[in-house]
């Protein structure tokens, strides 16, 4: 594998482009380009335009387009644990030309991936196709594109290459756009737009009319994949298995952080920022406190939460409120006893602390009730000292978490 960082002249299609917009996203997708020997005056735009839109790691100066493919897979393979949203751009002449079969296989292994993308225009499905599954986005304006958007669910349903060219061939190939000229039409945002527009709310602030009509059919298709799982329930009411649980799930999840996520979502709320901003790409929260700034962020800002993140869920954790006292009393950090710490920071004795803390947990626990109980499809409350790791599981049908797979975690 070789990555190239050469400027490659430009092709002349690109003679009449205009590009409308300077705006520039809060985030990149990653991108796992082809750029063949013979097709290097092609791949401009990813030198130039798209550079804004992707984060492009280049497969240069491979003779085949196989070989390039093969190389991208194992690219992906081997940083699966940090690389959540991948695209794989692939040749148009691939499918035609060489055995996809060699590598097929190992994409359906990807499970790190969320989607997966052809640029290849002529593997376009009918949306209307009643016996498709409903997992690929059939964005109009990528079908006009050339640019298709595929979920991994509907990778998952073809386990050889034949049930692949079976569901292609029901639709005719579409040969229109040769010579790049798809990208002569369609800015690289009006693309990319239509993937992250419903990971990143911001976005909405920053669509202009050139793609307006596409933002809003992406919303649609995508808003599954920007929800977020808010586990708001105090530290020591299962947190710490709760993380664990949903790792081993291959759910990206981020647990207190040495207080910094909770100095973050303050920090950005007071400055009029997404809360999650510089967090965006967990799915999971939880322990959102900084005891040093006495900074609770799932108390403060839970309803901030859902107004910002509307697709998100919430699951309220409890327990015993003189188990979980118990528990707090005994927990030690780096601070030295949790209990101690609390006692100093606030001048209070141990028995005023420990009512400080039952009050909090009855209110902070009937605030969270009361707030969602008209959306009560939103909230989970898990006693975790009594209810089986399943109650979560049906909660977030979405996620196939595997009940198998859950410990308790620092249990006192």
């Amino acid at each position: 594998m070789l990555e190239s960082k050469l400027n490659y002249s430009l092709n002349p299609c690109y003679k009449n482009r205009i590009i409308t917009s300077t705006e520039k996203p809060q985030f990149k997708l990653d991108a796992y380009c082809i750029n063949l020997d013979k097709k290097q005056h092609n791949m401009h735009f990813i030198n130039s335009e798209w550079k804004d839109f992707c984060n492009i790691t280049r497969f240069s100066g491979l003779s085949s387009a196989t070989e390039s493919h093969v190389e991208i897979l194992k690219n992906i393979y081997i940083n699966r644990k940090s690389v959540k949203f991948p695209i794989v751009v692939m040749e148009d002449d691939v499918y035609r030309k060489n055995d996809f079969t060699k590598y097929w296989n190992k994409l359906l292994k990807l499970n790190t991936c969320d989607y997966v993308t052809f640029d290849a225009f002529y593997l376009s499905l009918k949306h209307s196709d009643s016996d498709l599954p409903s997992y690929f986005a059939s964005l109009k304006g990528h079908r006009m594109m050339g640019f298709t958007v595929y979920y991994k669910k509907f990778f998952e349903r073809f386990r050889t290459i034949n049930e692949l060219v079976l569901a292609i061939n029901r639709v005719p190939i579409d040969m229109n756009f040769t010579n790049n000229e798809k990208f002569i039409k369609y800015t690289p945002k009006q693309q990319v737009c239509c993937q992250i527009v419903s990971k990143f709310s911001d976005t909405k602030k920053k669509v202009t009319s050139h793609y307006l009509d596409y933002y809003k059919e992406a919303e649609n298709i995508l808003k599954e994949i920007d929800k977020k799982i808010f586990i708001i329930g105090f530290n020591k009411t299962g947190t710490r298995s709760f993380k664990e649980y949903f790792i081993k799930n291959s759910i990206p999840v981020i647990h207190w952080d040495e207080n910094r996520l909770a100095r973050a979502i303050k920090f950005n709320y007071d400055n009029k920022r997404k809360l999650l901003t510089n967090y965006e790409k967990y799915t999971v929260f939880c322990d959102m406190e900084d005891i040093h700034n006495m900074n609770f962020a799932h108390v403060t800002y839970f309803k901030e939460m859902d107004k910002q993140y509307p697709n998100s869920k919430f699951i309220l954790n409890i327990r015993n409120v003189e188990n979980w006292i118990k528990s707090r009393n005994h927990h030690e950090d780096d601070n030295g006893n949790y209990t101690d710490y609390f006692c100093k920071k606030l001048n209070l004795t141990k028995e005023e602390v420990n009512n400080k803390w039952r009050k909090e947990f009855y209110e902070h626990n009937n605030n969270v009730i009361k707030y969602f109980s008209d959306k009560p499809n939103k909230l989970l409350i898990f006693h975790i000292e009594n209810e089986n790791i399943e109650k979560l599981n049906d909660f977030l049908p979405e996620f196939q978490l595997n009940a198998d797979l859950y410990n308790h975690e620092g249990k006192t």
